[in-house]
């Protein structure tokens, strides 16, 4: 069983990744302050970018958006 990282500012760090090419689930560790645009999935070796409309892998495949979009209160950490 997985527990759940939460950052010094109330952010959840940790968050459930689903990668669109193979639709394995993998646990990731979200850093504070960084956009990552693109991650290899684990399962299948595929890069997984940044949809559209979004600002980062976490927000476009995570169960949980990044910590800056958390803590903005938005959808995406660069969306007005």
């Amino acid at each position: 069983m997985t527990r759940t990282k939460i950052s010094d500012n109330g952010a959840i760090l940790t968050a459930t990744l689903t990668c669109p090419h193979c639709h394995a689930a993998q646990e990731v560790t979200m850093a504070e302050g960084v956009c990552v645009g693109l991650l290899t999935c684990r399962h299948c070796a595929t890069q997984i970018h940044t949809p559209d409309g979004a600002c980062c892998v976490f927000c476009g495949h995570a169960d949980v958006p990044c910590p800056d979009a958390q803590l903005s209160g938005k959808s995406c950490c660069y969306n007005d």
